[in-house]
């Protein structure tokens, strides 16, 4: 059994030598192709080395964002926000783990805000912090519990919420002020107890929301306008089932470990959607979708999410543990040029429609 901390994560399986196709349900031949770090371009490294203390370290990042020129990310031990420069340096740790106001137990999604802050959402509910992590407005839980929040359309914040049953719908709405919930679509039933191995994957823009819905059977991405018109679907290929439970006639819990492939995040790099897969044999699938059809799928060594989304194309990776074991892992997030990554596989797709 082997595991791969993110040094070797560099050195991925091959190059752009490694170039295969197959073809796609539409006919079309798509590009395959193994890609190093290398090649992608790696600008910084987050939470491999201890700095004047442990708090640079991460246990096991959950999501991340871009502010600018610092990358906040969420880790699964608090405190629970590590704020670095883009060029890797450690500039604090935010948000402390707890009931009182401006804390948080078990944070699951973080996400950028206007005014240079950030909204964090928790067991409790969705609170909104300013840049130097101070609380300027919280949203408590209901019935219904949040998956996770997004600002889009200039300033509106958007949450998923779903009811604590299992496979029940979860629902996309608008938090207006007061903290009632505009609802705007309801989901069918989710994949269930999923989210114990991601966060909600999405992205906010001036014209609207990118948004994995989530819903069993039905693997999909949503580009949402502002109003909650759906303006665009791409159906995904098949995933595995989340992580079951089940009470069975001696009163027992049986619990049925989640089955890859495993969804692991999406972004919006110049009008390509990307969207990431971690795959059985413990690689990482990313696809891009231009206008209408795959455009190329690159394969990378080792399970990562893409857990942020720059303005100008730059991505953040988490690693993510793997199906060949735990030795040498050092959890870590990187920092990548997205545009980069976006021409190879434009190049490659060029090369073997020729």
């Amino acid at each position: 059994m082997e595991y791969r901390s993110s040094v070797p994560l560099f050195v991925m399986v091959a190059g752009l030598l490694g170039l295969s196709s197959c073809t796609s349900e539409k006919g079309r031949v798509e590009a395959q192709a193994f890609l190093t770090w290398d090649d992608v371009g790696v600008i910084s490294t987050f939470g491999e080395v201890e700095q004047a203390g442990w708090l640079p370290l991460l246990r096991r990042p959950r999501d991340a964002v871009i502010r600018g020129e610092d990358v906040l990310i969420l880790d699964e031990s608090p405190p629970w926000i590590r704020v670095f420069k883009r060029d890797g340096e450690f500039l604090e740790a935010l948000v402390s783990d707890g009931e009182g106001p401006g804390e948080a137990v078990r944070p699951s999604s973080l996400t950028t805000a206007s005014g240079d802050g950030f909204v964090l959402t928790d067991r409790l509910g969705i609170s909104r912090f300013n840049r130097e992590g101070r609380l300027l407005a919280f949203t408590r839980r209901t019935a219904y519990a949040a998956m996770g929040a997004v600002e889009a359309c200039s300033g509106r914040l958007f949450v998923v919420t779903q009811a604590t049953l299992p496979e029940a719908a979860a629902v996309l709405g608008e938090i207006m002020p007061g903290g009632s919930l505009d609802t705007l679509l309801v989901f069918a039933p989710s994949r269930l107890n999923s989210r114990a191995h991601h966060t909600w994957f999405n992205h906010g823009d001036a014209s609207g929301l990118l948004v994995y819905s989530e819903e069993a059977g039905r693997p999909r991405l949503l580009r949402i306008g502002c109003d909650g018109e759906i303006l665009r679907e791409i159906a995904l290929d098949p995933l595995g089932h989340g992580q079951r439970a089940a009470i069975l006639q001696s009163g027992t819990i049986e619990v049925t470990a989640a089955e890859p492939p495993f969804p692991a995040g999406l972004a919006l790099v110049d009008g390509f959607v990307l969207w990431a897969v971690q795959e059985r044999d413990s690689t990482t699938s990313i696809t891009a979708y231009g206008s209408e059809e795959v455009r190329l799928r690159v394969t990378i060594d080792g399970w990562y999410q893409i857990l942020g989304n720059g303005p100008r194309g730059d991505l953040l990776f988490g690693n993510s543990f793997s199906t060949r074991g735990t030795w040498g892992f050092i959890p870590s997030v990187v920092l990548v040029d997205g545009r980069q990554l976006l021409g190879h596989m434009r190049d490659i797709d060029q090369r073997s429609t020729r």
